[in-house]
């Protein structure tokens, strides 16, 4: 026992972790809480969308999270366990919308699981990690300015009734200059707790700042990514599908594949710090094949535009291992107070019926109280309208509060 200890080093410092004396073996363990209250208003005179799901306010775990991470025999691992199954882990389960009624069932969801090394100056990844698009999917829930991740992420765009932040498969990351960065992944469409074969993917994704001073700093970025679903059954095809008032809100569909046809994405982001202010933007293009309709393809177009401002000063730090930006630490004792502004908008540029959605406008205000770097309190309220091709209107708000707690 005295040996062990010896040849071993314990910290308590911002979590656990203990690591080997010859630094070849690593363990850390980490976690996250987040607890949510959402209140849905639904309009009662929409002929679709919230007044068809209605009574969705509810107290519940958003996420509760432990992360075990470190290094073992030159390489590095990552398990990450979601014990919140308030939403069956891929929120497929968010509204009940079935007959009879079914809720979801205790477990476990793995979120990222997976194992990676260096390699020519950058990093392989195997497993369930975060594929090669959108900052909004780069910036971790901790990190994230509004409650939800925006309409441009997996969330959205790349949804279509199954979240998939976290997909099956293999992937590369660089830094080729401090200011650079660089993905490529190839995926299956599915996650640990998905059907067995739901397609393949391939997504590439380019950062770069090309202005970085004391407190300023400017982000640009692109990405593209094909996918190629199995089809022609109710898994088997990929859209984008918008939880418009928050997540426990109805969702809108913006177009999607059949038949197993493709979907193609290009993606232009831009964001940046000026002292206590922040800016995120993201655009999308995305196009989605078709069988047996009147255009072989659909185009959806999505953007979303995020301001924020720290009251009291502090700035937001990038984190160039992920290409995105991180949570502030407050700078006196007290804490600090962000306020931020979000609108996101969608539009079906190919609707193939009267009754399909043809926009979705969404304007979120916020706020976030930071006790600690680590401890955080967030406030949103958010209006919508979604507007089908015959005129029907949906104007849901809702108003959702999180305690956030991580390690």
């Amino acid at each position: 026992m005295g040996s062990l200890a010896a040849a071993t080093e314990v910290s308590t410092e911002g979590g656990l972790s203990v690591r080997s004396d010859d630094g070849r073996f690593e363990f850390k363990l980490g976690g996250r809480i987040h607890f949510d209250l959402d209140l849905v208003h639904d309009d009662p005179e929409a002929p679709f969308g919230s007044s068809l799901t209605p009574e969705n306010s509810t107290l519940l775990f958003r996420r509760a999270r432990l992360s075990f991470s470190g290094k073992a025999f030159g390489w590095e691992y990552l398990f990450v366990p979601d014990f919140a199954q308030s939403f069956s882990g891929n929120l497929r389960l968010q509204t009940c919308t079935e007959t009879p009624c079914t809720f979801p069932t205790p477990g476990v969801v793995f979120q990222e699981l997976s194992i990676s090394r260096s390699l020519l100056g950058g990093r392989l990844i195997l497993g369930q990690f975060t594929p090669a698009r959108s900052i909004e999917d780069h910036t971790g829930s901790n990190d994230l300015t509004m409650m939800e991740r925006a309409i441009t992420s997996a969330l959205g765009v790349y949804r279509a009734g199954v979240l998939r932040l976290f997909v099956m498969g293999g992937g590369y990351e660089a830094n080729p200059t401090p200011e650079t960065r660089v993905e490529v992944s190839v995926f299956g469409l599915r996650r640990d707790d998905s059907l067995a074969s739901e397609g393949f993917g391939g997504a590439a994704r380019v950062t770069w700042r090309p202005f970085v001073a004391e407190r300023r700093i400017l982000h640009v970025g692109a990405s593209v990514s094909a996918e190629n679903p199995d089809g022609p059954g109710p898994t088997g095809n990929v859209g984008a599908s918008l939880s418009y008032v928050g997540i426990r809100g109805p969702q809108a569909s913006m177009g999607g594949t059949t038949g197993g046809r493709s979907a193609r994405h290009a993606t232009a982001e831009l964001a940046g710090t000026w002292g206590a202010f922040y800016f995120q933007g993201e655009g999308v293009l995305a196009s989605f094949g078709q069988v047996g309709q009147r255009v072989d393809r659909t185009t959806t177009w999505l953007h979303h535009a995020t301001w924020s401002w720290n009251v009291f000063g502090e700035s937001k730090p990038y984190d160039s291992r992920r290409g995105s930006f991180k949570n502030l630490t407050p700078r006196h004792s007290f804490g600090a107070l962000e306020l931020a502004l979000r609108h996101e908008f969608a539009r079906n540029l190919t609707p193939l019926s009267p009754a399909s959605v043809e926009s979705v406008l969404i304007q979120t205000v916020g706020a976030n109280y930071y006790f600690t770097p680590n401890v955080r309190m967030m406030a949103n309220v958010i209006f919508a309208r979604a507007r089908r091709l015959d005129g029907a209107l949906d104007q849901p708000r809702s108003a959702t509060f999180r305690m956030q707690m991580s390690w």
